[in-house]
């Protein structure tokens, strides 16, 4: 079956790439963000398809294209990355997911992306947490005390924050459609 799956999911990857090939030599077609950004999502939902079926190293594969895609566009691929460690926390590898929130974070902050970096650094002390990283997760706190107080955020979007971060989430759920 994984066999299978995998063949499907790269079936779909080439035939979006054929495709969109084609679209882009037809005169009056889709711009191309306009494609790339329909191709991010065909592989976001075939990635949450296969994370569904508990295929996780399909799924983080079409993650990755779709990451490829979006970086290719110049952007933090929040969404990519947030699915990949949604992935591996589901598949119980804990420190990969943080591994891959710190990094969301910490490309977040390069880009100045406070809101996609505050919500990284969140579900990072949360997975820090869980497995025994006291240290890592105070630190990480830390860091979301101060991106919340950051004179970036505008008063409506810290008290959204603030109203989120107070909720007792029973479970890690990176993969909730928006932070």
């Amino acid at each position: 079956m994984k066999a299978y799956t995998k063949f499907t999911a790269l079936a779909v990857a080439t035939l979006s790439l054929v495709a969109a090939q084609v679209v882009f030599m037809a005169e009056g077609a889709t711009s191309k963000p306009a494609m790339i950004a329909a191709m991010v999502d065909m592989h976001l939902v075939s990635g949450d398809k296969l994370t569904a079926a508990r295929d996780f190293d399909a799924a983080r594969l079409e993650y990755g294209t779709a990451l490829q895609l979006v970086r290719g566009e110049g952007r933090v691929p929040v969404e990519p990355m947030r699915r990949i460690a949604n992935a591996f926390y589901f598949q119980f590898r804990y420190e990969r997911a943080l591994k891959t929130l710190d990094e969301l974070a910490h490309e977040a902050a390069t880009a100045g992306e406070v809101i996609a970096e505050v919500w990284a650094t969140a579900d990072a002390a949360y997975i820090a947490g869980l497995v025994g990283d006291e240290a890592g997760a105070d630190a990480r706190l830390a860091r979301l005390e101060w991106l919340v107080n950051s004179p970036e955020l505008s008063d409506q979007q810290r008290q959204e924050m603030e109203a989120k971060l107070s909720q007792e989430l029973p479970v890690f759920a990176p993969h909730l459609p928006a932070w």
